[in-house]
């Protein structure tokens, strides 16, 4: 068991003012992701996922929707048939959006109680 005053996040030994910050930061993280976890079941979210989630935790139901479709996707690159044209005009502003994030979004995992058969 760690001495008192060392922190096993951080791997050194802390002030208590840095401990009373960190204690606060962590409640904040942990109730957010109780948040997300309660409203956005759909994705399995983890607390390392705290701050990739976090950038695009707005648009979570959306980005669930087009899912499929993302995971295939690749930065700069246009749809080749007419239908899936079609959907990328429909859905331009949040693929736009989620680029930048796209390493982090066809990583998160999809609670398999809402997969549909």
């Amino acid at each position: 068991m760690p001495s008192k005053g060392f922190n096993t996040t951080y791997q050194r030994y802390i002030t208590p003012e840095e401990a009373v910050i960190f204690k606060r930061e962590d409640v904040l993280k942990r109730n957010k992701i109780k948040y997300w976890k309660k409203h956005y079941s759909f994705f399995i979210i983890e607390k390392d996922d705290y701050e990739h989630f976090n950038k695009v935790s707005r648009h979570a139901r959306k980005i669930y929707q087009i899912k499929a479709y993302l995971d295939n996707h690749k930065k700069g690159r246009l749809p080749k048939t007419d239908e899936q044209m079609e959907f990328y005009n429909k859905h331009y502003k949040l693929i736009k959006f989620c680029e930048p994030h796209l390493h982090y979004i066809k990583t998160i995992k999809i609670n398999p109680e809402y997969i549909s058969a």
